[in-house]
Order: structure tokens, then sequence, then C-alpha cells
């Protein structure tokens, strides 16, 4: 418990009972008095969106929400999806339009496994990009007859990510084929296809 916490929390008149101890604790966290309502809701409000560290911003607000229901605020699914929307910033505004037109219901859920998804293809698309570069600077330094093993040691690294049509399970753990993009391009959303196509395209043009 945090210093603050604890004298907010802990008295003289507490300090020696667990259950009035008990009891201001939940007075102090899920109390539905409007100071303490009022609180919890600028806690949710300020989760701040992290590019970053998505899967951290992902938890924190799961975490917000709880303590919202937990004082009494249940808002409908659609409107924090709204608002967990707004805190996007502006160069995923595409991303944010495909969720909100989407033909499935907004919620909460809905909107953290777009998130994740995106999370998940960016952090392949920068292993794929990382083990590219790598390769290029081998190649370019060592100009010896082993360099196959260095090339085949990139193409493993590589060939973890999903490609057109394969789906590869080790890729990550919650990633499974139902999900994958690359299997079922018509579950991804419009940015993410648009993304696909300037690759093919780039990729056929240097070909």
């Amino acid at each position: 418990m945090d210093s603050v916490t604890h004298n907010n929390i802990v008295t003289a008149d507490n300090r020696g009972s667990a259950k009035d101890l008990w009891k201001a604790i939940k007075d102090r966290f899920a109390s539905d008095e409007s100071a303490n309502r009022a609180r919890v809701f600028n806690e949710f409000l300020y989760v701040r969106f992290k590019e970053d560290a998505l899967e951290a911003f992902v938890t924190d607000i799961k975490v917000a929400i709880k303590k919202l229901v937990d004082v009494g605020i249940d808002l409908p699914q659609d409107i924090l999806a709204y608002l967990i929307l707004f805190k996007l910033p502006d160069n995923l505004q595409l991303l944010k339009r495909q969720i909100m037109h989407s033909d499935k219901n907004l919620t909460v859920q809905f909107v953290c496994n777009h998130l994740t998804q995106f999370n998940n293809e960016n952090r392949a698309e920068v292993k794929e990009s990382s083990s590219s570069t790598q390769a290029a600077l081998v190649s370019t330094r060592t100009q010896r007859p082993n360099q196959k093993g260095g090339q085949g040691s990139s193409g493993s690294n590589s060939s973890k990510r999903c490609t057109p049509g394969y789906h590869n399970p080790k890729q990550d753990a919650n990633h499974t084929a139902d999900s994958c993009w690359h299997l079922h391009s018509e579950k991804a959303p419009e940015w993410w296809r648009d993304a696909q196509a300037k690759w093919q395209a780039s990729k056929n043009g240097d070909n």
C-alpha cells in the first residue's frame, strides 16, 4: 500500500481491527459517493494512449472500467468504446474510422481486440524489417562462402511471421488461425488491406 493510500485509510481507530480496515478500504475504493465516483471517472478519462506500450494501455483501460463498475458507473459499451477511441492519436485516425464504421457491435472488447491485433501486426513487421536489415549488414560486411548460412538464419526469423495465405502458429500464442488476417483478409480492417496491397504492388514493382 502506498503512503498516500495508507494515510487515507489507516487511522488510530481502525489500526487494530482487520474488519474496520477492510471497511475503510471499501469506502475508499468502492464507494458510490459522488466525490469517489468523480475520482474514479477521472482516472479513466486520464488513461493515456501508449503506442509504444499498447498492451499496457489495453490493460489500464480494462482496470479503469472495472473500477467504474465497482462504484456504480455502468456506461453503455458503445459510449465506453467511443471514449477509448477518442484517446487514439492523429496518426491512427484511419484505424479509428475503421473500428467505428464496422458492421459489428461497438464494444470495449471489440476495440481492445482491434488494438491488440494492430499491435501484433506492427511487432511482426518490425521484426521482419529488423531481420532484413541485419541480414543486409551481414551480407555486406562478410562476403564469405558461409554467407548462405547467415541468410538461412535470417530466413528462419522471417518465416516466423505470417504471410499471405500462410499462418504460423508459432508467431504468437494468442494469434490463432481463425483471427489471422493473412488467412482471412475479409476480417481485416480496410487500412490493413490497403497496406498489404501497397506492399504487394511495391514488391511486384521491384521484381
